[in-house]
């Protein structure tokens, strides 16, 4: 996403006519607005909407105000990063200065210019794309650009979360190279490293927009796919397999082949399952289909 490309809003207001005047502002400047009465239903929104990019929060509010919102939103791995924008009036400064000490991004004092306005959105919009792409660059495996093991585990315990709060099936793929040390037997490190890289290329080609894929280790790669049941994660894993079953063509006029074995595990977000035993399971689930030779998946056990 370009840095100036609108995004994706929660509108925590509740005053209607200003929150409706606020959305029509930002929908006309091309803005995704998700709605919400206090800061209570704002925390729900979030929970329940991936990819949003900023919040926009009076600070008086019932239920939940703009500075408990603001607490909620800091204290969650998935969203701690969020910018968080206030917006008040002259004589509310107390509860300004302690929202700002608490992270707050940017606070908007009522009444403003419009043209200001929609400006110190985008420029917040644009300095959260800029630090997250640079943080997914110090996240990101070398060779594939894939997420990094240890961040594949902080991915992973992060939608595992998100799972047993929202009450949805996660499900997650491991799979494996199945030829590369003859690959590299037969033609070297390099053409190894190369068909690592188009791996990683055909799994991104593959899998949703909020799908997770990070590298495990040498040969396998590992896709977190949230809400997510075994049929859908069974049809994910069959479009990699077919995927990687395209020839690679070597040195001399010779194709590699890019066969792979899938282990697939859904996690019951009413079970208190560990991340290791999580993965465990796709990865006995993982070694069982090479075992059968191969080119194919299976489905882990559940969880006991």
């Amino acid at each position: 996403m370009h840095f100036w490309e609108p995004g994706k809003i929660v509108l925590a207001m509740s005053d209607l006519t200003f929150r409706t005047e606020i959305k029509n502002l930002l929908q006309q400047a091309g803005h995704q607005v998700l709605e919400a009465k206090d800061g209570a239903q704002a925390l729900w929104v979030l929970s329940d909407h991936r990819n949003v990019e900023m919040v926009l929060s009076e600070l008086k509010m019932p239920v939940l105000d703009g500075a408990g919102l603001l607490r909620g939103i800091r204290n969650s791995p998935d969203m701690a990063s969020i910018p968080v924008i206030i917006l008040g009036s002259e004589d509310q400064n107390q509860g300004i200065l302690q929202c700002l000490g608490a992270g707050a991004s940017d606070f908007i004092k009522r009444p403003f210019e419009p043209e200001e306005f929609l400006v110190r959105v985008r420029n917040n919009l644009a300095l959260f794309r800029t630090t997250k792409g640079l943080a997914e660059l110090t996240q990101a495996d070398d060779l594939t650009g894939l997420y990094s093991r240890r961040y594949l585990f902080d991915i992973l315990n992060s939608e595992m979360e998100r799972s047993r709060r929202t009450m949805e099936s996660l499900g997650i793929i491991l799979a494996n190279l199945d030829q590369l040390d003859r690959i590299i037997e037969k033609w070297g490190p390099m053409m190894g490293d190369q068909m690592i890289k188009i791996f990683a290329q055909r799994v991104m080609q593959q899998v949703r927009p909020y799908d997770k894929a990070g590298r495990y280790d040498s040969s396998r790669i590992v896709i977190v796919s949230p809400s997510q049941d075994d049929i859908g994660l069974m049809a994910l894993a069959e479009r990699l397999r077919l995927a990687m079953e395209e020839p690679v063509p070597t040195q001399g006029g010779e194709t590699a082949s890019g066969f792979i074995s899938l282990g697939a595990a859904l996690l019951d977000p009413i079970h208190k399952e560990t991340d290791l035993n999580f993965l465990s399971r796709a990865e006995q689930a993982q070694l069982e289909a090479r075992q059968r030779g191969g080119n194919q998946t299976r489905m882990a056990a559940p969880s006991l």
